[in-house]
């Protein structure tokens, strides 16, 4: 785990308070952060953190296989080597070893993506992982084996399209599987730039607090109402409410299913002319962010199914 930046939520748990001061002090493991907690890594839920953007994970990736096996070598193929070499050890086999078990586990899931992908899109509420008898025949088809006394295999009906930059080393494989076609278009490499940029929905509302035209009054200036308040707390915490509400609103008009509130919380004085602990107060700065990725809706009639490796 690394620290991005540090907290925008309006408020955090005494545990994640304390994860994100020991990650001021750089990257940690899993391991570190439970015993420094002193805590078990079952009770400790960093997802919140995640999903807010605070902290992010850090752990051998997809990307990371491919350098190590020597496929694709742009980044770092040292720290590669050296992640793999850990998990490998840990696993009790040679790196060569691990590599090709980790492949094979790779292009499963990306065919068990699929198979999820298009069970869903035909409108069957059914997660193929939670029954093991279709994942007992799922995995027939795609590990065959020479002491099975049957085999499996699944034929799409449409073919595979990818996009990012790997998608010429998984999914050739992964379209075999499956046996369909596999198509990448120009520029594959760079479409996920693009689906960062586009595939989160973000809604924003600003609020300002400012002292009243009468002395002890607070104005609230919010997009869609001002309010006179006589004491600074209260316009402070009706602000909170009410614009976590209208950004909500305006996340699911949008069209997010699920999504986080982040709230910046700015109360901005001068110092006054008596002594430096006299400050006057100018201004509340209130951000409310709703962040969450849209529902998908299925459409009526698709040629083609797109997997963006990225996100599978």
């Amino acid at each position: 785990m690394f620290l991005k930046q540090p907290s925008a939520a309006e408020t955090l748990t005494e545990t994640e308070e304390r994860v994100i001061e020991v990650l001021k002090e750089g990257p940690h493991s899993l391991y570190y952060l439970t015993q420094r907690l002193d805590t078990e890594a079952n009770f400790l839920d960093l997802q919140r953190l995640v999903n807010l953007g605070v902290i992010a994970r850090i752990s051998v990736t997809p990307t990371d296989i491919l350098h190590a096996k020597g496929i694709y070598t742009q980044w770092n193929r040292e720290a590669a080597l050296k992640g793999v070499e850990i998990l490998a050890q840990r696993m009790g086999v040679s790196r060569d070893v691990f590599i090709e078990l980790a492949i094979e586990k790779i292009v499963n899931e990306l065919c068990y993506t699929c198979l999820q992908s298009l069970v869903s899109y035909e409108g069957q509420d059914i997660r193929l992982k939670d029954d093991p008898a279709v994942m007992y025949l799922i995995d027939k088809a795609l590990s065959a084996a020479d002491d099975y006394k049957f085999d499996c295999s699944y034929k799409l009906k449409m073919p595979i399209i990818g996009i990012g930059a790997p998608v010429s080393a998984w999914l050739p494989e992964v379209a075999a599987k499956l046996n369909t076609d596999l198509v990448i278009p120009d520029h594959a490499e760079v479409a996920n730039a693009v689906g960062a940029a586009t595939g989160k929905i973000m809604e924003t509302v600003k609020v300002l607090i400012k002292p009243g035209e009468k002395d002890g009054t607070y104005l609230v200036h919010a997009p869609w109402e001002r309010k006179y308040f006589e004491d600074l707390q209260e316009a402070i915490d009706y602000a909170l409410e009410d614009g976590k509400k209208h950004a909500s609103l305006a996340a699911q008009k949008a069209g997010a299913k699920d999504f986080e509130l982040v709230v910046n919380h700015e109360d901005v004085y001068v110092k006054g002319t008596l002594d430096d602990e006299d400050k006057v107060y100018i201004e509340s700065r209130i951000e409310i962010t709703a962040v969450g990725r849209p529902e998908w809706h299925r459409e009526e009639k698709k040629e083609k199914f797109f997997v963006d490796l990225a996100n599978c």
